[in-house]
């Protein structure tokens, strides 16, 4: 019986990393979370805590791409646009983020459309939010459901709204 050679195991270490990253998502799916399955612990615990946190940083990613196309808007307009309808101004600039985009952010203006909040609740279920004005730089939020959100205040947000970021 000859042994196995070099190149021969890693072909079969090779072929078991290809299975392995094909099975995985399978892992990552919230059917395997403790809560929507009823067992007492999710089959991959670490990965699940992995999973809330990319749907954090995709909410708050969202939410500045979001922002740029609101200030792409206001410097032709001199305006902010509440228009995130899938026929809307902003969704003509960006589909995936206003209007027929998976989990569309939600915009209000203040009067006379010179302050903009924009809105997206993670799939871990933390709302993230971005409130700016021509005249002031942006604060963020990221919490339960805050008043400011539901209409945009013309004055800065106070409590537990930052300008270093989320």
């Amino acid at each position: 019986m000859k042994k196995p050679l070099v190149v021969e195991l890693v072909i079969v270490l090779l072929i078991a990393g290809a299975l392995i990253t094909i099975a995985l998502p399978a892992f990552l799916t919230p059917e395997n979370d403790a809560a929507s399955s009823g067992s007492e612990l999710p089959l991959v615990p670490i990965l699940s805590g992995q999973r809330s946190a990319a749907d954090d940083m995709e909410a708050r990613s969202n939410l500045r791409n979001a922002l740029a196309v609101e200030k792409a808007y206001f410097a032709v307009n001199r305006r902010y646009s509440a228009d995130a309808s899938p026929a809307g101004a902003l969704a003509a600039l960006d589909p995936h983020l206003f209007g027929t985009g998976v989990d569309p952010v939600t915009v209000t203006t203040g009067t006379g459309h010179q302050t903009v909040c924009l809105a997206q609740l993670s799939d871990s279920g933390i709302w993230f939010a971005i409130w700016d004005a021509t005249w002031e730089g942006a604060v963020y939020y990221s919490g339960p459901v805050d008043p400011n959100l539901a209409t945009c205040p013309d004055t800065q947000p106070s409590g537990s709204w930052s300008p270093d970021g989320f």
